[in-house]
């Protein structure tokens, strides 16, 4: 996630990944990820939140980050 924003962290906890938000109208995406209970004792949800500030696309995009997320996710177990 840090590779694809460029931006360091601002929260880590079990629950809740968020990167320092973007100098004024910076084009560099801000990741919000939280991890959510379901109602299957277990299992959880993430959702990935992707933003930046400019008017503009951001850099990387909200979907490539999401995408390049998901897989790492994926991947990890």
């Amino acid at each position: 996630m840090l590779e694809s924003s460029g931006l360091k962290l601002k929260t880590r906890t079990d629950g809740l990944i968020k990167t320092v938000e973007s100098p004024g109208e910076s084009r560099t995406l801000v990741v919000t990820i939280t991890k959510n209970p379901t109602s299957q004792p277990g299992t959880y949800e993430i959702d990935f939140i992707g933003k930046c500030s400019s008017i503009l696309s951001c850099i990387p995009s909200d979907a490539e980050s999401r995408t390049k997320f998901a897989d790492f996710v994926l991947t990890a177990n």
